[in-house]
């Protein structure tokens, strides 16, 4: 799931235990993306100093200004007031790049990849299931 408030609402509807486990799970990865973005941006750096391309910076502008409104709302600088219209905002935004990545993907490309791109669509889709019913059940 992709939001933590999909992630409470779903576990919360199970239970409790749940709940904590899951939304201790979803915050987990949710802070572990700016290290692991700061180290693959580290790593593009080392490689384009050898290919001579311009390098990226280390951390790049949305995740620092993602990780300054965490700061920000956690601290409680963000009136009450404001989170409903910032909600709206956010949905509409985020809306908006999801159908401009999805007006970029040109279909008679995709289908040019053929059985490979699909198989490779299967099988991250099995493993990914499957490592989510090992979670399931180390929890029960």
């Amino acid at each position: 799931m992709h939001e933590v408030a999909q992630v409470v609402a779903t576990a919360g509807a199970v239970g409790s235990a749940a709940l904590a486990t899951a939304v201790v799970v979803k915050l987990t990865r949710v802070i572990l993306l700016a290290p692991l973005i700061a180290g693959v941006s580290l790593w593009r750096r080392r490689t384009a100093e050898t290919s001579g391309t311009r390098r990226p910076p280390v951390v790049p502008l949305f995740v620092a200004g993602f990780l300054a409104m965490m700061v920000l709302r956690s601290v409680g600088t963000v009136p009450d007031a404001l989170l409903a219209p910032l909600k709206t905002i956010q949905a509409v935004l985020f809306t908006a790049a999801l159908f401009g990545m999805g007006s970029a993907v040109r279909l008679r490309a995709l289908l040019r990849t053929g059985w490979p791109g699909v198989a490779l669509g299967a099988v991250s889709s099995v493993l990914i299931a499957l490592v989510a019913l090992g979670g399931v059940a180390l929890v029960r």
